[in-house]
C-alpha cells in the first residue's frame, strides 16, 4: 500500500514497508524531502506520516524562496527586524500563515498576539516579531499595509470538489508486525478493535499525547480522524461534543452556544481553555485524547478533565456491542480497552442561581501544564447552598473532589465569614499532596493549592481623574536615624541550557588536513582544541563560519566537544562526518547555568533605602573555574539599577566540585547577580511592610534614568488601580 500526498505541490507516494508505522511527518520533511527549514521542534514531529494521506502540505520553502519570490510574511518579517539567528523564524511565519488561512484574513491583533504561546524565540525579544504579525491584523494599526489580506494565497484546498482521488486506504502493512489502519465508521472502528485480539493498539488523531506521555510498543494504529460520528456536535437542550474534536473546535462550538440560555457558564470555559496548551496544539488535540491522558495516568492535572467534572459532564462510551453514559469519575475507573469515547455531554445551569468559577496556576501565562488546577460550581437558592461541586487537579493522583467540604456547605450560607473560614479548613485537611515527577514538589504547590481557593474578584471603577504619579505618592526626602538590620539565605539551583538549534559540526577530509564548519562563535579555540586532540599543527584544520546571530554563550565553548568528536570521526575514517545531537544530548553536553548560594545582612532605614550591604555568595563551577562569570559578571550586576555606595561589600567565590563543568548561555553570570539583589529588595518590603515598587524606587538613584522610567511604567501597567482592588477585597 501507498501513502500519498503533497509538499510544496510536489507529490509523494510512499510505500508502507519502505518507512517504519511510527515515522512522523517532521520526520519525513527533513530526511527524506530534505526540507531543512521545518525545524525538529514544531508540531509536524507530532503528526504522523500515516495521517497525512491525501494532505497537501505547505513549509517554508513552498511559501516563498529566493528563487520564486518571498511571501509577504517573509519580506514583512524582514522589514521589522523580526529575526536574528532566523532558527525561530520559520515557525512564526508558518503559524501566521495558517491564522491568516484559517480566519481568511479577517483576524484583530489581539487574537494574533493570543496564538504564539507555542512558539520560542531566544534572540529578539519577541516584540518585533509580534509587530510582524500584527501588521496583517484586520484592525491593523500601522500606517503601511504592503499587500491586502484578501490577496494572500490560500489554500488551493479551499472550496474545490472532491474528486474521489485521495481516498484513503482502510489498511496499511509495516515492517515489524505494525499495522495502520483508516476507518471511516464508528462501526469499522469497533471491527478493528474487535479483530487484533490482544495486540497493543493506539487510537490516532492529533498524536499530541507524545508531547506529554511516550508510547511505546504500539503495534496497532487505528487513524480515527475521518470517523464522522466523532467530529459532529449538536447544540439543543444540552450540548453534545463529538469525542474526536479538536479544543479549537470545540471553542468555537462553546463560544456560539455560550450566548443561549442556560450555557452562560460557557464564558468561564472558554477563558480556562485559551490557558491550555497553546494554538497550534489546541488545533490538533482533541478532548477524547486530553480525558485519555487522565485515565492511563491519573497524575495528570488535565484541565479539560477539571472543567467537565466540575459542570457535572458525562461520557458516553462504546463498544461493538454496548454504550455506556458516565460521570467523570466512573471513567477513570472504567476498563477502556476496545472501548471509544463518543461524546460528551455538557448540561444547563442557570445563571441566576449558579456561581461557576475556574482556575489554574501555571509556570508562565501560555503553552504549560497546570501545577494545580480548580472549578467550583455552587447552586444556590434563597441565599442557601442547594449542591455544589469543588474539583482540583494536580492533588494527587486519587483526589478529584472534595467530598467533605461539599457536604459541609449544603444548606448553609456561602458569603456568611464563619461557614466559609470553616470550609477553608476542611478543604486543607482533603487536599494531601503527592509527588509524581515531573509535578512540582508537594513544598512548592502546597502554597498554591491555598492560593486557588481564592475568588478572583475584579474592580472596576469609573473615572476620569489621571492616576496620581508615583513620585507624589512617595514621603519627603528624609534620612531617618532609625534602622532595621536584616539578614537572608538565597538559593538559585542549577538550569539546563536551553538552545533552540543544537552545536553541530560538518568535518570534510582534505589533502592537507581538515575542513570544518562549526557552530561556534570562537574559531581559534576549536582549532587549538582539535590541533590537542589530534596532534595536528594548527596550519592543517581550517574552519570557517558563518554569521552566528543569536547564538549567545553556548557557542564559546561547548562547541568545542562536538568539533573534536566530529575531526577525530572523519580524521579517522577519511570520510567527511556531520555531527549533529538530539536536543536532550545537546543540553547535557553543554553544562548548566552556575547554581549559587547567597547569604545577606542589609541595614535599611523605614522608607527601605538600603545604608549598609553585605552578600557572601558562592557559584557551583564544576571541576573547572575556566568559565567563572564572578568578577567579570556577577558581582558587576549585583548593584543592578541601585544606587551602590561604600557600605556595599560583595564577595564572590568559585566552589570546585566533582561535577560536570559548568557553563554560561544567556546572561552569563549577571542573571545571578541581579536574582540575588532582586531577592533582597522583596524581602526590605516584607520587612518594612511597603510596596516592593516603592523600596525599589527608593534605591534608585536621582540621576538614573530608572528614576522617571519606573512611575511611567507603573502609570502604564495600571498598578495604582489594581492595588487598590486588592487592599478593597483583602
Amino acid at each position: 500500500m501507498r501513502i500519498e500526498f503533497s509538499i510544496n505541490k510536489k507529490k509523494y507516494s510512499v510505500k508502507s514497508e519502505d518507512l517504519p508505522a511510527s515515522i512522523t511527518l517532521n520526520t519525513f520533511i527533513r530526511d527524506h524531502a530534505e526540507l531543512f527549514g521545518t525545524n525538529r521542534g514544531v508540531y509536524s514531529c507530532l503528526t504522523l506520516l500515516n495521517v497525512c494521506h491525501g494532505w497537501e502540505i505547505v513549509t517554508i520553502e513552498g511559501l516563498g524562496n529566493r528563487l520564486d519570490g518571498y511571501h509577504p510574511l517573509q519580506e514583512r518579517l524582514a522589514h521589522f527586524n523580526g529575526t536574528q539567528c532566523g532558527y525561530c523564524s520559520p515557525g512564526f511565519i508558518m503559524q501566521m500563515y495558517s491564522l491568516l488561512e484559517g480566519s481568511k484574513g479577517r483576524i484583530t491583533s489581539k487574537e494574533i498576539e493570543n496564538s504564539f504561546g507555542g512558539n520560542l524565540c531566544r534572540c529578539t525579544g519577541y516584540r518585533p516579531i509580534l509587530d510582524t504579525m500584527k501588521s496583517f491584523a484586520s484592525n491593523c494599526e500601522y500606517d503601511f499595509v504592503d499587500v491586502d489580506i484578501e490577496d494572500l494565497k490560500i489554500c488551493p484546498k479551499v472550496g474545490k470538489v472532491c474528486d474521489r482521488k485521495c481516498k484513503i486506504p482502510k489498511m496499511v502493512k509495516f515492517n515489524g508486525d505494525r499495522t495502520w489502519y483508516h476507518p471511516h465508521s464508528l462501526p469499522e472502528v469497533f471491527d478493528i478493535l474487535d479483530n487484533i485480539q490482544d495486540r497493543h493498539y493506539m487510537l490516532v488523531a492529533g498524536n499530541t499525547a507524545q508531547g506529554v506521555y511516550r508510547s511505546s510498543g504500539v503495534e496497532v494504529y487505528i487513524d480515527v480522524n475521518n470517523v464522522t460520528e466523532l467530529r459532529s456536535y449538536d447544540v439543543g437542550d444540552v450540548v453534545e461534543l463529538g469525542g474526536n474534536m479538536p479544543l479549537t473546535e470545540v471553542m468555537r462550538v462553546l463560544e456560539n452556544a455560550s450566548k443561549l440560555d442556560g450555557f452562560e457558564y460557557f464564558r468561564g470555559l472558554l477563558k480556562h481553555l485559551d490557558l491550555v496548551a497553546s494554538v497550534q496544539i489546541r488545533n490538533l488535540g482533541t478532548i477524547a485524547g486530553n480525558l485519555m491522558m487522565k485515565h492511563e495516568h491519573n497524575e495528570f492535572a488535565s484541565d479539560i478533565f477539571v472543567m467537565l467534572l466540575t459542570v457535572d459532564a458525562r461520557l458516553v462510551v462504546a463498544n461493538n456491542s454496548s454504550q455506556v453514559k458516565m460521570t467523570l469519575l466512573e471513567f477513570l475507573d472504567f476498563d477502556m480497552a476496545r472501548h471509544v469515547i463518543v461524546k460528551i455531554i455538557l448540561p444547563q445551569w442557570d445563571k441566576d442561581t449558579t456561581l461557576h468559577g475556574a482556575y489554574k496556576i501555571l509556570p508562565r501565562a501560555q503553552h504549560a501544564h497546570a501545577f494545580v488546577n480548580a472549578g467550583f460550581l455552587f447552586s444556590v437558592s434563597g441565599g442557601k447552598i442547594r449542591s455544589s461541586k469543588i474539583v482540583f487537579g494536580g492533588i494527587n493522583s486519587r483526589f478529584n473532589e472534595s467530598i467533605a467540604t461539599v457536604d459541609f456547605f449544603k444548606g448553609r450560607n456561602l458569603f456568611d465569614p464563619k461557614t466559609f473560614e470553616q470550609a477553608l479548613n476542611i478543604l486543607d485537611t482533603e487536599l494531601q499532596l503527592d509527588w509524581v515527577l515531573p509535578a512540582p514538589s508537594p513544598e512548592y504547590r502546597q502554597p498554591l493549592k491555598d492560593a486557588i481557593r481564592i475568588e478572583d474578584i475584579s474592580y472596576y471603577e469609573d473615572s476620569d481623574d489621571d492616576f496620581v504619579d508615583l513620585e507624589e505618592e512617595l514621603p519627603n526626602e528624609k534620612r531617618f536615624s532609625k534602622t532595621k538590620r536584616i539578614r537572608g539565605h538565597f538559593e538559585l539551583g542549577l538550569q539546563f541550557h536551553l538552545s533552540i538549534e543544537s552545536n553541530t559540526t560538518v568535518c570534510i577530509p582534505r589533502e592537507d588536513g581538515l575542513f570544518l564548519y562549526s557552530s561556534t562563535q570562537y574559531m581559534d579555540l576549536v582549532q587549538t582544541s582539535i590541533t590537542n586532540a589530534l596532534n595536528l599543527p594548527d596550519n592543517r584544520i581550517e574552519i570557517e563560519v558563518r554569521r552566528t546571530g543569536g547564538s549567545f554563550g553556548s557557542r564559546i565553548s561547548r562547541c568545542n566537544h562536538v568539533a573534536v568528536g566530529c575531526a577525530l570521526a572523519s580524521w579517522l575514517s577519511n570520510r567527511p562526518v556531520r555531527f549533529v545531537q538530539t536536543i536532550e544530548n545537546n543540553m547535557r553536553i553543554s553544562g548548566k547555568r552556575f547554581a549559587c548560594i547567597a547569604d545577606y545582612t542589609v541595614t535599611v532605614d523605614e522608607q527601605g533605602r538600603i545604608q549598609s550591604y553585605t552578600l557572601n555568595f558562592y557559584e557551583d563551577m564544576g571541576f573547572s573555574t575556566n568559565e567563572s562569570p564572578i568578577d567579570d559578571f556577577t558581582i558587576p550586576a549585583v548593584p543592578n539599577c541601585y544606587n551602590k555606595t561604600s557600605s556595599w561589600q560583595i564577595n564572590g567565590n568559585n566552589v570546585i566540585t566533582d561535577a560536570p563543568s559548568n557553563s554560561w548561555f544567556r546572561a552569563p553570570g549577571t542573571l545571578e547577580g541581579i536574582a540575588m539583589t532582586e531577592n533582597v529588595m522583596e524581602h526590605i518590603a516584607w520587612e518594612v511592610k511597603m510596596d516592593p515598587v516603592d523600596v525599589r524606587y527608593n534605591n534608585i538613584p536621582d540621576d538614573s534614568y530608572m528614576k522617571k522610567l519606573l512611575p511611567d511604567f507603573i502609570k502604564q501597567i495600571r498598578i495604582p488601580s489594581t492595588t487598590q482592588g486588592h487592599k478593597c477585597f483583602q
